[in-house]
């Protein structure tokens, strides 16, 4: 489904201790997610910001801060047209990442990616 609220969003188990050792061995953390829920018209952008904030305060409370959170709100098939294109943000285009790489001078190949799907 469309995740985007806060009631149904949970961390799995070991994530908070996994991600905190990851920061102590000084990575940079950095959300890289799709949401073409935004242009499918499932959920807003607003709503979307508002998880992501919250998110971002649930794990500054277990004393672990991102650098970042990036996302993409495009899908070419999208029923609203300000978000309906093809573009090189969303993955598995490296938009994302290069913005991420540019803004924190993240050195790529000392770096790792994370996710849910291959």
């Amino acid at each position: 489904g469309y995740v985007h609220e806060i009631d149904a969003f949970d961390f799995i188990d070991g994530f908070s201790d996994a991600i905190l050792e990851l920061k102590k061995m000084v990575y940079d953390l950095v959300v890289v997610t799709n949401q073409s829920g935004i242009a499918r018209g499932k959920f807003t952008e607003a709503q979307f910001e508002t998880l992501t904030e919250w998110m971002d305060w649930s794990l500054a409370d277990r004393d672990v801060d991102l650098d970042g959170i990036y996302y993409c709100p495009h899908h070419p098939q999208g029923s609203i047209e300000e978000f309906r294109q093809v573009c090189d943000c969303r993955k598995p285009h490296p938009g994302m990442l290069i913005s991420a790489r540019d803004f924190l001078h993240i050195d790529m190949a000392a770096s790792y990616m994370v996710g849910a799907k291959l």
